[in-house]
C-alpha cells in the first residue's frame, strides 16, 4: 500500500470513528433523555402513591369514625329496646294484677252469692219441716 492508500484509510477510519462517536453522542442524548422522562415518570408514581396513601389514610379515619357512630347508634337501639322491654314487662305485670283482682272479685262475689244462697236454702229447708 502506498502512502496515499494508507492516508485515504486513515481518513476512512476517522470519519467512520467520527460518524460512530456522532451516532453514540445521539444515542447517549436520547438515552439520558429517557432516563430523565423515566425519573419523572417515578416522581409522578411516587407522588400519586402518596396521594392514594393519604386518601387511604383518610377513608380509614372515616371508617373509624362511621364504625364509631355505628357503636354508638347500636347501643342507643339496644338501651332503647331494653327500655321498652321493661316498660312491656310492667304493663304486663299490671295486666296481670289486674285479671287477677278481678278473677279474685269474682270469686269472692260468687263465693257470697253461693253462701247466700246455702243461707236461703237451708231458710227454705226449716220452713219446709
Amino acid at each position: 500500500m502506498n502512502k496515499d492508500d494508507i492516508a485515504d484509510l486513515k481518513r476512512f477510519i476517522a470519519a467512520t470513528i467520527s460518524q460512530q462517536t456522532t451516532d453514540l453522542r445521539q444515542e447517549m442524548g436520547s438515552l439520558r433523555k429517557e432516563v430523565e422522562d423515566l425519573h419523572q415518570d417515578v416522581g409522578s408514581l411516587r407522588q400519586e402513591l402518596g396521594n392514594l396513601h393519604e386518601a387511604v389514610g383518610s377513608l380509614h379515619e372515616e371508617v373509624g369514625e362511621l364504625h364509631g357512630e355505628l357503636h354508638e347508634e347500636v347501643d342507643g337501639l339496644r338501651q332503647e329496646m331494653y327500655r321498652g322491654f321493661a316498660q312491656l314487662n310492667a304493663k304486663i305485670d299490671n295486666l296481670s294484677n289486674s285479671i287477677a283482682d278481678a278473677l279474685e272479685a269474682a270469686h269472692d262475689d260468687s263465693d257470697k252469692q253461693f253462701k247466700n244462697h246455702m243461707r236461703r236454702i237451708v231458710r227454705l229447708e226449716q220452713r219446709a219441716a
